[in-house]
């Protein structure tokens, strides 16, 4: 019996992944991976000779590290050929961030070295052999070389976007248990390959563009953002005196502000980037001035200088109405009465 990998692999970025097994009376298991839960599944020949698959995925995007090691695999230049005898597919539909070239590891046990290699098509226009060659057996071993030679390893230039990975199963009894997706040249995985996910660690840069700092605001105001990320841009989240107002996540990164909601006096606008690998970063905090704004205190929506349960009942009344005005309980002028309106009416309760 095949030993089995049981602990996961931490995700460090992906959007999906997705694997099918299928057996050769065509029944099929499918595992979407979840969290830090791995895809698994099992294939089995009719004679009981299996080419195993529990795998979990990992992209390891270490930007900063160039590529230098190794001549490219040799590939076929089409889809990978269906093998004469139906041994089982896996295919991982995984999201790159960035574009670059990646080396692809897989940990495989064989069972002798006669069955020692398994087919990897990435998407429909490269087939590579991977393994071959001298690999101990019965042992889980990281493989990221082709066609038996060390020398010309797994490697693909990958655009940013969807791709699809897929293996073949070609030699009996031939287990596939782990993937790594990484631009480090510098990382050879050891045990389940946790020394190799660093993944992308480095916060977006965000500031805000205008309004400038100590400047003098009435009436509609357009609050801009720059944000840049070399894995790409998630969102941009804006903010005014510390409460999220938006969140936009594509370029151009702009909020519609109707400063005439807000009190008199000084403001303060943040922006907030997050990256495709969920790192955050926050500008430097812009101050402004709002005149012809309301003296009221924010949340008083009756006028009677306090905020409380009536004021609260005004807002609810009007929740979800289309072009609600300030007086209504719009208190972010964002043209609408949600969440956030409820937030800076309690923070001014009292």
């Amino acid at each position: 019996m095949k030993k089995k990998q049981s602990k996961a692999l931490k995700v460090v970025s992906y959007n999906s992944v997705y694997s099918r097994l299928r057996t050769n009376n065509k029944r099929t298991f499918s595992a979407p991976a979840r969290g830090l839960t791995a895809a698994a599944g099992r294939i089995r020949e009719n004679l009981k000779r299996s080419w195993n698959a529990s795998v979990a995925f990992v992209l390891v995007a270490g930007m900063a590290m160039a590529i230098s090691a190794g001549a490219q695999a040799p590939v076929q230049a089409a889809a990978c050929p269906t093998p004469a005898s139906d041994l089982g597919t896996l295919t991982l539909t995984v999201n790159i961030p960035a574009t670059t070239t990646y080396t692809i590891w897989s940990r495989m046990m064989i069972p002798d070295s006669a069955n020692n290699s398994v087919n990897l098509q990435v998407d429909t226009t490269d087939c590579y052999s991977v393994g071959g060659g001298s690999i101990a057996a019965n042992s889980w071993t990281w493989v990221n070389y082709a066609s038996g030679s060390t020398s010309t390893l797994v490697r693909q230039s990958l655009s940013a976007g969807s791709h699809t990975l897929k293996y073949i199963g070609t030699k009996a009894g031939v287990s596939l248990d782990r993937i790594i997706i990484t631009s480090d040249a510098s990382c050879t995985p050891t045990g389940v390959g946790d020394n190799c996910q660093t993944g992308d660690s480095t916060p977006p840069t965000v500031s805000i563009v205008s309004p400038s700092n100590n400047q003098t605001v009435s009436g509609p105001v357009t609050i801009s953002a720059s944000a840049n990320d070399s894995s790409g841009i998630k969102d941009v989240k804006f903010l005014i005196d510390g409460q999220v107002v938006s969140t936009v996540t594509a370029s151009p990164y702009n909020y519609a502000w109707n400063s005439s909601s807000a009190t008199n006096g000084n403001h303060t606008l943040t922006a907030q980037a997050t990256d495709n690998a969920n790192n955050t970063a926050t500008s430097s905090p812009v101050v402004v001035t709002v005149t012809g704004g309301s003296n009221t205190k924010k949340g008083d929506l009756n006028g009677d200088g306090k905020v409380n349960i009536t004021d609260l009942s005004i807002l609810l009344t009007n929740w979800g109405k289309p072009n609600p005005t300030p007086a209504q309980g719009d208190l972010n002028g964002d043209g609408k009465i949600n969440i956030s309106d409820l937030s800076i009416l309690l923070s001014n309760w009292g």
